[in-house]
């Protein structure tokens, strides 16, 4: 088991692939946001879409690293970006 400061890794991809389970959805439909690079990395390893958010402490390129396909400045930019996710899954 991975632990990364402290914390057990492996709960989150865990935690995310219980959610995807509990409500039957597509995790390549579904946005996982966080701002933390192990948000991330967890969100990719599981397949889902991962928004990185500059809110936190990680820089743009450490939440790309570690898997982020979009980084927004602040939530308040989230509704705009899944507006385009989804007029870009209708083409």
């Amino acid at each position: 088991m991975l632990r990364i400061y402290g914390e057990n890794f492996e709960s989150l991809n865990l935690l995310l692939m219980k959610i995807i389970s509990k409500y039957n959805v597509n995790p390549k439909e579904t946005v996982f946001v966080g701002d933390y690079w192990v948000d991330m990395l967890s969100g990719s390893r599981v397949g889902v879409i991962t928004v990185g958010v500059l809110t936190g402490c990680e820089s743009e390129e450490k939440l790309k690293k570690h898997g982020a396909k979009y980084v927004i400045k602040d939530i308040s930019s989230l509704p705009k970006l899944i507006e385009m996710l989804e007029k870009a899954s209708n083409v």
